[in-house]
């Protein structure tokens, strides 16, 4: 008998974790396989980048969601209902963040509508992985929505009633990733575009180098690794020796490079 004891408890313990990851708060994940797995495929939005920012970390947004609790009724009329509770949340698939500055803090600004209302929610999850690429996850919330059939008895007859909750959409978006010292690695947003830019840390900044033959070209910093630099022009990385940049351009890397540390 105890022996069966321990097991249901196990048993029982097992599911309440599993429940407990599913409904959750959100996290940061290095493989989207390693995130919950939603009820339905999530729909992925066009996520608009903010101006001047092609060689930044790139961001890809979706709305996703986990079904909590589904449920029947039936009236004394015939009439059936089914109420939904669902988890909805932000999904951000995160790619090429920088080595240097590495990504701190996912914020997410979004508008809900339902019933004709609409409603401002704001969420932030911490990023503690040093990875190029990873999913996170935001807290979300829950939204019941669904019919719901009930009787009511009257002096000779019993009649049903539906009641219909509507279901709550996500009708804009806005999402920011920073570093440990507030610089925006990303700044973009859904359906509108961004009409600012995003307030780059200087590594990420578009700037004009100069090699040491006089040919300019216009890149950002992906990386610096001893006498290595790794130039991002139009997205894509490019290596180059330190030496053959203007010493002007080898002492604004020497101080990227000692600010991000070993």
């Amino acid at each position: 008998m105890e022996t069966r004891i321990q097991i249901f408890t196990l048993s029982a313990a097992l599911f309440l974790f599993s429940l407990a990851d599913v409904s959750g708060q959100g996290g940061a994940f290095p493989k989207t396989s390693d995130a919950p797995k939603p009820s339905k495929t999530p729909r992925t939005v066009d996520l608009r980048s903010a101006p001047g920012s092609e060689n930044a970390l790139k961001a890809r947004a979706s709305f996703a969601e986990i079904r909590l609790e589904s449920d029947s009724s039936r009236g004394a009329a015939g009439m059936t209902g089914r109420m939904n509770v669902f988890r909805k949340f932000i999904r951000v698939e995160i790619s090429n963040a920088p080595r240097i500055s590495p990504p701190s803090l996912l914020k997410v600004k979004y508008d809900v509508e339902e019933d004709g209302g609409r409603t401002t929610k704001e969420e932030s999850v911490p990023i503690n992985l040093l990875i190029p690429h990873f999913t996170v996850d935001t807290p979300g919330f829950e939204d019941t929505y669904g019919t719901d059939v009930k009787s009511s008895i009257g002096i000779t007859t019993i009649s049903s009633t539906k009641y219909k909750y509507p279901e709550a959409n996500i009708v804009s978006l806005h999402v920011t990733v920073t570093d440990k010292d507030g610089n925006e690695l990303f700044l973009g947003s859904w359906p509108s575009a961004e009409t600012r830019g995003a307030n780059l840390p200087d590594h990420l900044k578009v700037r004009t180098f100069t090699s040491t033959d006089g040919k300019k070209l216009q890149a950002s910093v992906g990386g610096v690794d001893g006498n290595n630099v790794t130039l991002m022009i139009n997205g894509k990385p490019f290596n180059v020796d330190l030496s053959k940049l203007s010493a002007g351009d080898q002492e604004f890397l020497k101080k990227i490079q000692s600010k991000s540390g070993p």
